[in-house]
């Protein structure tokens, strides 16, 4: 959107980013592609991810900080960022070949040619203020135009401070309202990259406030609706995450991948919805919502953990789980929120596996879950202890005893289930017998 060099690249808009963006996926089974990976972000959103992956697996004799790090060194050279080319540097450390080093010419070029452009872009967006002061029929235009050009320019330079004043400046001379809130939602991208989520919540909060006074499009909506639930996110609100990303319309789809991109939005929600929602309400807020399934089809892996949950294949959960691990461990918004989701959907796994039983082997259970018996029934105690699970445990038989009230209960509604199906094939053989319709056609 706003990188490269040419006039050209300065105005891409949002929308325009998700014909740069392939398609390929590159979370395979636990094979984390992360050349894939970066390819589905623009290009200086790609770097500071690629950052935060290395930053993350630092430590850990993990070769995929080394490959993170040779990837987001060649992109920084595209750009025009120094001071981001330099953090890239500084975190290779001169661990790689000589052509990952400090490349003094280039930096000293990108240097050179915008402190020459610098002062002339501020001179001429002044200019242009000044005659749209004085009342020149064209000034307004052009004024706009010099405004989003500043801004964007000292934003492809790293410099965000500068970048924000332009961009406040442009807001005051746009007369259409996509336009409009095409300079908020940038806004809304420099909050994101500082880092400053409680802003960025407010200001899209606000934003959503005033939709209607100034016709506030679908995408820039639903884009909103999304920067919420990352935020949120950021809360540990994940109910309130999990509600914005179901509200993201599929409009949104891979086009504002400078902040989230599809498979994001996908397995953000799902994961925060999984952690938050009871199993009955998935139906209508997961799979009966085409918008949010248009984002799952994005991320396969993730589609596929829905579905085993509601079927209640928990072995195939926690090996999908397993292989998000391999990602969001190091993801540069859910690397610190990953676990807490997890024991959170496992939780409501063993919950739910509970229920329809009166006695459970405890063996069976844990080769279920992949753990082992012991640890199985200190998470069962943590269960019980919290009054989410009404059983004991027999340690001596290695059986859990569920209440009989629970069961009663749940009994009770296999017999209505049972009795509507009954109705129902009731309603089919009187429908036959009044219309003499066969129930099978004889065939000669």
């Amino acid at each position: 959107m706003w990188e490269g060099g040419s006039s050209r690249n300065l105005d891409i808009t949002f929308q325009e980013c998700n014909s740069m963006i392939p398609y390929l996926p590159f979370l395979m089974g636990n094979q984390f592609d992360i050349q894939a990976y970066a390819d589905k972000y623009p290009t200086r959103t790609k770097i500071i991810r690629l950052l935060a992956l290395a930053h993350h697996c630092h430590g850990r004799n993990d070769d995929r900080e080394i490959e993170a790090l040779k990837i987001a060194y060649k992109e920084a050279k595209k750009g025009k960022d120094v001071q981001l080319f330099a953090t890239v540097i500084e975190k290779i450390n001169g661990r790689l070949y000589p052509e990952y080093d400090m490349d003094e010419d280039w930096c000293n070029e990108v240097i050179r040619n915008w402190e020459e452009n610098r002062v002339r872009l501020g001179e001429e967006a002044s200019k242009c203020q000044d005659d749209y002061e004085k009342g020149l029929a064209y000034a307004e235009d052009d004024t706009k135009a010099a405004c989003k050009k500043a801004a964007n320019m000292f934003y492809m330079h790293g410099e965000a401070d500068a970048a924000r004043v332009w961009y406040l400046a442009a807001i005051r001379y746009c007369r259409v309202e996509v336009e409009y809130w095409e300079m908020f939602m940038r806004f809304v991208l420099l909050f994101i990259e500082w880092g400053n989520f409680p802003r960025a919540q407010y200001t899209a909060i606000e934003g959503l406030k005033h939709k209607h006074d100034f016709n506030m499009d679908s995408f820039t909506e639903n884009t909103l609706h999304s920067t919420i639930g990352l935020t949120s996110i950021r809360y540990r609100s994940f109910t309130h995450a999990a509600l914005r990303f179901l509200q993201t319309g599929k409009e949104v789809g891979n086009q504002f991948s400078m902040i989230l991109a599809d498979h994001d939005i996908a397995t953000y929600g799902a994961l925060c919805t999984l952690a938050t929602f009871e199993q009955e309400e998935l139906q209508d807020c997961i799979f009966e919502n085409k918008d949010f399934q248009s984002y799952l089809d994005s991320m396969i892996e993730v589609k596929e953990l829905l579905h085993d949950f509601c079927s209640r294949d928990y072995s195939s959960v926690f090996r999908h789980l397993a292989n998000l691990r391999e990602w969001l461990l190091f993801d540069i918004h859910l690397f610190d929120r990953f676990e807490e989701l997890h024991e959170k959907i496992r939780k409501k796994a063993i919950v739910q596996y509970v229920r329809p039983f009166s006695v459970i082997d405890l063996k069976t259970m844990a080769e279920i879950f992949n753990t082992s018996v012991e640890d199985l029934k200190k998470e069962l105690v943590t269960l019980i202890l919290d009054d989410q699970i009404k059983a004991k445990i027999d340690s001596i038989e290695n059986v859990l005893h569920v209440r009989t009230d629970d069961t009663i209960a749940n009994f009770k509604k296999l017999l209505e289930r049972c009795s509507e199906i009954e109705r129902d094939a009731r309603t089919i053989l009187l429908f036959n017998a009044v219309f003499n319709y066969p129930l099978v056609r004889n065939e000669e």
